[in-house]
């Protein structure tokens, strides 16, 4: 039985690496993201560094979200203006606070320690 939407999602199926005997079907991009992360150790060494690191992909998440709810889908005639609030005030408190966190984190252009993570960064460049 096919349970997803053709064309719509695009569903991964994955062999559980723990077990090597259970598949699951993923079709979200988050899902997809931090099976992958995981499998590839971007997602820190412990429970605390994987939720620091979810909560800026959450964060980058919804920015994308935002925008494209906001800005792309809004009607031609209010368009500029979603775009003008987008810039001046959504985009700018997104941007401090993961300039904040980059800093904090020695400004070295990770966002843990010095470790290659699963970083939000890329997933918003070019973007807007």
């Amino acid at each position: 039985m096919q349970r997803w939407l053709p064309g719509i999602w695009v569903p991964l199926t994955l062999l559980l690496l723990d077990t090597h005997q259970q598949e699951v079907t993923v079709a979200e991009c988050a899902a997809v993201d931090t099976y992958l992360a995981k499998h590839f150790g971007l997602l820190g060494d412990n429970l605390y560094e994987e939720n620091l690191l979810r909560s800026f992909h959450s964060s980058t998440m919804f920015i994308l979200t935002t925008f494209a709810g906001s800005v792309t889908w809004a009607q031609p005639e209010v368009q500029e203006k979603c775009l003008e609030f987008f810039k001046e005030y959504l985009l700018p408190n997104w941007i401090k606070s993961h300039e904040r966190h980059l800093l904090d984190n020695g400004d070295n252009g990770h966002y843990l320690g010095d470790q290659v993570t699963n970083c939000p960064s890329y997933k918003a460049q070019g973007s807007f």
